[in-house]
């Protein structure tokens, strides 16, 4: 489900607000999933489920966030076009997309390699 959520997640030209949305359903997803399981249980460990932070719920899980997906998505993708040969009319067209820091997925692309030091 996570898979066809997030197809082609990496060229999207995320704002804070389109981030904060689909950690919002990333989080309604993870909760659903352990509620199910739960289901099997008694309904002290559904409320629990339900009352606990969407952070401890990844944690519990070991998923990691929604930014921390996007991110990964987008820099493997930008990884795997600038490690194309240099004729390559994909990786030159990468190469200008980064120049223009004006663009909002430019900038979402900056951002991750800046939070990560790279």
């Amino acid at each position: 489900m996570l898979t066809v959520f997030l197809y082609n997640a990496e060229v999207w030209p995320l704002t804070k607000d389109d981030t904060t949305l689909l950690e919002g359903i990333y989080t309604r997803m993870t909760k659903s999933v352990c509620l199910r399981a739960a289901r099997m249980r008694s309904e002290a460990e559904q409320t629990k489920v339900i009352h606990t932070k969407a952070v401890d719920v990844l944690k519990l899980l070991g998923l990691p966030t929604m930014s921390a997906l996007l991110r990964q998505k987008r820099l493997r993708w930008v990884g795997h076009a600038l490690r194309r040969d240099d004729s390559d009319l994909f990786k030159t067209e990468v190469k200008s997309e980064l120049a223009l820091s004006s663009k909002q997925w430019t900038k979402c692309v900056l951002s991750d390699m800046q939070s990560l030091e790279i």
